[in-house]
């Protein structure tokens, strides 16, 4: 068997795993482990973007001083620069790190990644889970359908339209997986016909329904706030809103007004055709009404700013306090003065996106911008409008641009927690953690019509600059058979895009040429 010498060790595994058998999976593996990883492949951003140590993984200047002497000592002709999610901690970013060196390594490039941690992603995932697990949740979840089904006027209910849901019903489709998927069609024919003028009068009324309900509710009436709660966080001033005046018990009436508020921004999303389905628009709702704050909203600004920060000048003193996506970027300035054909690509995974985009911006202001072959951005997490102002807009800052991700069938399927939250990760920065719900997120498909609601200029000519004719800016996976090396991808989660056999070779595949 021949095995090309530029294969990835994704793609080496997969074909030992089909001709041989696992037991030399194993060795092949045990011989990745053992490649040689140091302090020259990755660059550790520590604290408000700074050399500070933050766990076991720190970089100093003199680390970046290291790596340059190593490329210039080298002759090395490529640096590929990995940008991981920023939604993992210091040692899933090693992991990562480790990981993505054979692929770039493959393409004869030197392989670097910048190592932001935050734990955003296991906050999501944890919080979600034991949200769904509080009374609180449950019932809020399981009344707002049951407006909902009334006031969206089609025949939901099964009885004629703008008859409600029963509660047993209702609790029968969410113990389904795909919630609610038969009554999606329904929703929005019923959506249609709603007037949103008309819809603001009706939000006293539905704090009246909603009222009545409640206090027919028993377990409500009786029930302790904090075992109501259940150990999850509240937006401060709900907390003290739905508090009775006691402290112990819950106020209804408050229940009922925020209840009304969540049913009318659901309505609202589906007249504009802003929804992200039944289920997940109901969700998100209740969590920007509710939860923001549990929803990991204040790690997912500040994961922004620190991708802002670690690019931020440094003064005359190099110290711990510098920031070291600065001092990189100086270092590499310098280097490429003196080898005017190094190569330089930048890869950036879901929210490292916005370090990369952050570093054009900053680099743009204070004149360090880098000569740079290839930006490719797998499942980007960043705004569409911040690709399109760093981007899109400057095609004098690269010589080739590509994005790898999902198509929106497919963005949908990816359930970021089973039976608590059935969208993408993607998904659910646009609906919870941006200022705005449907928030345009560059990597999600669902924002290239150029058609209204997604007709904003900025989207417009995004979308006609990834779709050009020829110029292959645009991977949808699953791309099908038959597909040109470079543009292929098999990812159908989020978070494979770096793992996935099929994307990796399509990397290296950018990165190979000279």
């Amino acid at each position: 068997m021949q095995i090309a010498p530029y294969a990835s060790f994704n793609r080496l595994a997969s074909i030992l795993l089909r001709e041989f058998g696992a037991k030399y999976l194993k060795v092949l593996k045990r011989a990745n482990a053992s490649m040689t990883f140091s302090k020259l492949n990755f660059i550790n951003v520590g604290p408000h973007g700074t050399f500070r140590s933050s766990g076991q993984l720190q970089t100093t200047p003199a680390d970046i001083d290291a790596l340059f002497a190593h490329l210039k000592a080298t002759n090395a002709e490529k640096l590929a620069v990995h940008f991981h999610g920023g939604l993992v901690r210091e040692n899933k970013g090693g992991e990562i790190a480790r990981s993505m060196q054979p692929v770039y390594e493959a393409g004869g490039a030197h392989a670097v990644t910048f190592i932001w941690e935050t734990g955003l992603i296991e906050t999501l995932t944890r919080n979600l889970t034991r949200l769904n697990e509080t009374e609180l949740f449950k019932k809020l979840v399981r009344y707002v359908f049951r407006q909902l089904t009334k006031r969206l006027g089609a025949d939901i209910s099964g009885r004629g339209p703008g008859q409600a849901m029963t509660l047993e019903e209702i609790e029968a489709e969410l113990s389904r997986i795909e919630k609610f998927e038969d009554f999606e069609s329904k929703a929005r024919s019923g959506a249609e016909a709603l007037d949103e003028a008309s819809l603001e009068f009706v939000v006293g009324e539905m704090e009246m329904e909603f009222l009545l309900e409640l206090q027919g509710d028993l377990e409500l009436v009786d029930a302790n706030f904090s075992e109501l709660v259940g150990d999850v966080e509240l937006a401060p001033e709900i907390d003290q809103e739905l508090r009775d005046a006691g402290g112990r018990g819950v106020s209804l009436f408050q229940i009922a007004k925020h209840l009304a508020k969540v049913t009318y921004r659901v309505l609202k999303r589906y007249i504009r055709k802003r929804d992200h389905g039944i289920y997940p628009t109901v969700i998100e709702e209740i969590g920007r009404e509710f939860y923001l704050a549990d929803f990991g909203f204040w790690i997912w600004a500040r994961m922004k700013d620190v991708a802002c920060e670690m690019w931020q000048p440094n003064g005359a003193i190099i110290d711990e306090n510098a920031h070291p996506g600065s001092y990189f970027l100086k270092k590499l300035q310098t280097h490429q003065a003196a080898h005017p054909n190094f190569k330089l690509d930048l890869v950036g995974h879901s929210a490292g996106a916005i370090a990369i985009c952050e570093m054009l911006r900053v680099s743009a202001r204070v004149d360090t911008m880098p000569e740079i072959r290839n930006i490719m951005l797998l499942a980007p997490a960043c705004l569409t409008q911040l690709m399109h102002d760093e981007i899109v807009s400057h095609p004098d800052r690269y010589e080739r641009f590509r994005m790898f991700t999902m198509s929106d069938d497919n963005e949908q399927k990816d359930r970021l927690v089973p039976l608590v939250y059935t969208r993408s990760l993607l998904y659910l920065i646009s609906g919870i953690l941006e200022d705005a719900p449907d928030t345009p997120i560059a990597g999600m498909e669902r924002f290239w019509t150029a058609a209204v609601p997604f007709d904003d200029p900025y989207i417009v000519e995004t979308t006609s600059w990834l779709r050009q004719p020829g110029e292959d800016r645009m991977v949808l996976s699953v791309t099908p058979a038959g597909t040109p090396e470079g543009l292929q991808s098999a990812s159908i989660k989020h978070g494979d895009f770096d793992n996935d056999p099929t994307t990796r070779n399509s990397l290296t595949n950018m990165v190979r040429p000279v």
